[in-house]
């Protein structure tokens, strides 16, 4: 698997915590996101995104290590889909600014199905690529997902960034 290396400067993101009018995580996350939310319309409408159409980046807030995104509660109420923008003059209604801390990042690239490429890809940063590295997970970071126009949900083509913030050892 490659990995690259690369040292990320603090981003302005828009985006949507996965957390309903409770304080709970959606039940059905993509459905939601997809459907009554329509995420990609309100993504569309902010004209200084830097990311194409249908391309996300999710970020899995206060977390100390990769979380296992095969697992439902990984998809917690610190998960936050967003899209980097160059100006925070136009936010739609239901969204938020946050800022991305600046960080040294790891770059994994995922492919295949979902839930079997990010087993393959933990396993791979955790038993392999962190113990040899001479780098450690950042809590001060945020790991996040960069979803491309390969991201579809059930989809042998699956194909998505794994970025983790480190330090050095």
């Amino acid at each position: 698997m490659t990995v690259q290396l690369l040292d990320i400067p603090e981003l302005n993101v828009i985006g949507w915590a996965n957390v309903n009018s409770s304080g709970e995580p959606y039940a059905n996350l993509w459905e939601y996101v997809f459907g009554e939310l329509d995420i990609d319309a309100k993504f569309d409408a902010i004209p200084t995104k830097v990311q194409s159409s249908g391309c996300y980046l999710g970020l899995f807030q206060n977390r100390t290590s990769v979380p296992k995104l095969w697992e439902h509660t990984a998809w917690d109420i610190d998960f936050f889909l967003c899209v980097e923008v160059e100006q925070l003059d136009c936010i739609p209604e239901g969204l938020v600014h946050k800022k991305l801390p600046a960080s040294t990042y790891a770059i994994f690239t995922a492919k295949g199905f979902p839930q079997l490429a990010f087993q393959h890809t933990w396993n791979y940063i955790h038993n392999e690529w962190l113990p040899d590295s001479g780098y450690k997970f950042n809590p001060d970071g945020v790991f996040y997902i960069q979803y491309t126009e390969k991201s579809g949900p059930d989809d042998e083509g699956f194909e998505a960034n794994l970025c983790v913030p480190l330090v050095k050892k």
